[in-house]
């Protein structure tokens, strides 16, 4: 017996038809909740006479825009899988992830005519203006969809640590993860996001798309992060923007627009992730009365943790990512994968429905994500407070910016940490400060034997540490 796939926008199309589902900036596109459903509908009968259907990959190669996300949810309704490609990759670091996924399609703007002649040869390439001229056309295919558990979404993990794999979502997992952020962040029916994070990202597809639409709220489709765009959007009393999510230095690059004026931004809240954010950047929006506070997710779990939207209690533990959402269960595990009690530090690790389905041919790496128990393994070194709070570890040393930890090749032990840090701006610390930290806070073997001060962290576009350039660093490169 299938499982009926969880669907939210037949729903609201039903119950709020003409209730703002997704506005598209760049093209002045409205769209209402019945709009949507409707839409989707005439997009499931383009591809289905593509003959795409249950377990086929449809990939897309393009910025945000509003039928993104129709293609994404047409895909669920046939049981199809959305491989959403990073438009900022090279064509050379594309080739790899199309022959890894076989899409049937790409559907892509201006970006698929950089792909070689190669991949044009041996796939389907359609531009997205033809392809969304065919959904206006369309007569609506209003099927429901055949299983919740069948992955509708392929998101390439950021390749920080090697190759980039692709992590398999199934509509439950999707519906959970949102349901997870809504619940963290007061998100309802009056809410409003603006997304300009990139649609082939969780932050931008899960996060700051499917959250919204799940409780009947407006998503602003915005074509990217400009800053000063940006900054106009959210202080603009017409678009009435409540929820930005975004990395760190987007935030950052906000406060420093010439532009910035917190009194206009009265009534927004604001969620970073993909990397911790410093307590001292925080405290400058909470003195600016405007709640900004850390979450704490991953491609392949969706939002695990996020402090709520209120400054108080922010201030309150303004170092944490946040209380654990009801729909995990998290430990910090020890090497062993057993769990440790409040206080310790050690392996974050998460067990639930929210998790995301493997990852797409890679069963090596399938079994070596999880504990014998069925836990994922995140990599991040984490404690939990009495109250089920989340603490990420090297970050609560004083002065410390920026941190990540990888793994780096010894020839004594085969592998020891080595860690990156940035020190914030006139402050000072050896070697031996970070290693006598650690020690009150980490098994030993757990300390990095390896510690570089950086001015900054590599990162790709998406706010990502690149852990293999860290890598290279520190074996010489």
């Amino acid at each position: 017996m299938t499982n009926r796939p969880t669907d939210p926008i037949r729903l609201h199309a039903a119950a709020r038809p003409d209730h703002a589902a997704i506005v598209d900036l760049e093209r002045g596109i409205t769209l209402g909740y019945a709009a949507l459903h409707r839409r989707i509908a005439q997009a499931v009968a383009v591809l289905a006479a593509e003959a795409i259907g249950v377990g086929d990959r449809v990939a897309v190669l393009a910025r945000n825009r509003a039928d993104y996300v129709v293609l994404h949810m047409a895909c669920a309704r046939l049981g199809a899988i959305l491989v959403a490609l990073n438009w900022r990759l090279t064509p050379a670091e594309l080739v790899p992830l199309i022959a890894d996924s076989e899409p049937a399609l790409i559907i892509g703007d201006a970006s698929i005519a950089l792909l070689p002649d190669a991949v044009a040869a041996a796939h389907s390439l359609i531009d997205f203006d033809s392809f969304a001229a065919r959904i206006d056309g369309a007569t609506p295919d209003d099927r429901q969809g055949s299983d919740e558990d069948l992955p509708s979404l392929m998101l390439f993990t950021s390749g920080t640590s090697g190759q980039p794999k692709g992590a398999l979502l199934s509509e439950k997992n999707l519906f959970l993860s949102s349901a997870s952020f809504v619940m963290m962040t007061g998100v309802s029916i009056d809410s409003v996001f603006l997304c300009d994070s990139p649609l082939f990202h969780v932050l931008g597809l899960v996060t700051n798309v499917r959250a919204p639409l799940m409780v009947g709220g407006t998503v602003l489709i915005s074509g990217g992060f400009d800053p000063a765009t940006t900054l106009t959007r959210l202080s603009d009393p017409a678009l009435r923007v409540s929820h930005y999510t975004c990395v760190p230095q987007m935030a950052e690059m906000l406060r420093r627009q010439p532009g910035f004026d917190p009194q206009k931004l009265k009534g927004l809240g604001v969620v970073t992730g993909g990397a911790p954010n410093p307590p001292p950047k925080i405290r400058e929006w909470l003195a600016d009365g405007i709640p900004l506070g850390n979450g704490y997710g991953m491609t392949e779990t969706g939002s695990l943790c996020g402090m709520p939207l209120n400054i108080a209690l922010i201030e309150q533990r303004i170092e944490s990512a946040g209380p654990v959402t009801p729909v995990v269960e998290l430990r910090i595990a020890d090497a062993a994968d057993q769990p440790m009690p409040p206080g310790a530090h050690g392996e974050i690790q998460i067990k639930g429905a929210s998790l995301f389905s493997g990852y797409w041919r890679r069963p090596d790496a399938n079994a070596s994500a999880f504990s014998p128990d069925g836990f994922f393994r995140t990599g991040d070194v984490g404690r939990l407070d009495e109250a089920g709070y989340l603490y990420i570890a090297l970050l609560a040393f004083p002065g410390l910016s920026e941190a990540a930890v990888v793994g780096v090749a010894d020839p004594q032990w085969g592998e020891v940490g080595a860690a990156a840090v940035v020190l914030r701006d006139g402050v000072s610390a050896t070697e031996a400060d970070l290693h006598a930290h650690c020690a009150g806070l980490l098994a030993r073997y757990k300390i990095p034997k390896r510690i570089a001060f950086m001015a900054h962290l590599p990162r790709n576009g998406a706010g990502k540490v690149l852990k293999a350039d860290l890598r290279h660093h520190f074996m010489g490169g």
